[in-house]
């Protein structure tokens, strides 16, 4: 009776390590796959570019993620190229590149719409990316330019 209640007492042991084991071994691929760095980073990208409008702080994708705010902007910049605040700021300025070409918005109004906190820096980022002011870049590129005269002349 011993040897069977010792028997039982290691298959059960056994049985606890196998699932401990199966456990950790789920936890591991779950790791590498759905939160590994590219996983990670590339939901922090959509997620600039969903809500480029809206106040973005580092702190809060840190917390959101789960990670400290050195090492999002480390992994991020050695992703992308850029840190998370300068994709946010090239990613708004390619927003109202399109605005300045499909829209007669007011510059004032598309800075505001692309999230800038003030026209003055809008402007001033606008023309630090493009060597060009928004009202500059919207006489050379936009394709409304001839219809515009029509629009005002009639």
């Amino acid at each position: 009776m011993k040897e069977e209640h010792k028997f039982r007492f290691e298959l059960g042991v056994s049985q606890k390590i196998a699932a401990l084991l199966q456990t950790i071994a789920k936890g591991l691929y779950l790791l590498t796959e759905e939160n590994s760095p590219d996983s990670y980073l590339m939901k922090i990208a959509a997620y600039i570019e969903k809500h480029y409008a809206e106040p973005i702080h580092i702190a809060d994708l840190s917390q959101s993620f789960a990670i400290s705010q050195n090492q999002l902007i480390r992994t991020f910049q050695a992703e992308f190229g850029y840190t998370p605040y300068e994709y946010l700021k090239k990613h708004r300025l390619l927003k109202a590149c399109e605005l300045l070409q499909m829209t007669e918005y007011p510059v004032e109004e598309i800075g505001e719409m692309t999230g800038f906190r003030n026209s003055s820096n809008f402007i001033f980022q606008f023309k630090r990316q493009y060597h060009i002011t928004p009202k500059a870049y919207r006489k050379q590129y936009s394709p409304f330019k001839a219809n515009s005269f029509l629009r005002h002349k009639a």
